[in-house]
């Protein structure tokens, strides 16, 4: 074994422990926001949603961000949500 071996060995193992790391707090985050997802499958195709829809469209709300009222934009990001949480079951 040299010392470059070792020092390089080290790197990666901690490159990967931070790596683990992040990840375990990622899926935390990502375990805690169920209501969030409850609440948006809720939201979404509702009457308020096609109501609210129409108010930003006829300039209501103002300028506002609103990815909410983008019908790809947020059947995307449910249906990505079911695919992951399919891959932690």
């Amino acid at each position: 074994m040299s010392k470059k071996l070792v020092i390089d060995n080290e790197k990666r193992l901690n490159r990967i422990k931070r790596v683990i790391d992040r990840l375990n707090k990622d899926i935390d985050s990502f375990n805690n926001i169920e209501e969030d997802i409850k609440l948006l499958n809720e939201y979404y195709g509702s009457n308020e949603w096609y109501t609210d829809i129409k108010n930003f469209d006829n300039g209501i709300y103002g300028n506002i961000n609103a990815g909410v009222l983008s019908e790809d934009g947020i059947w995307n990001t449910l249906e990505e949500y079911k695919e992951l949480k399919d891959l932690f079951k």
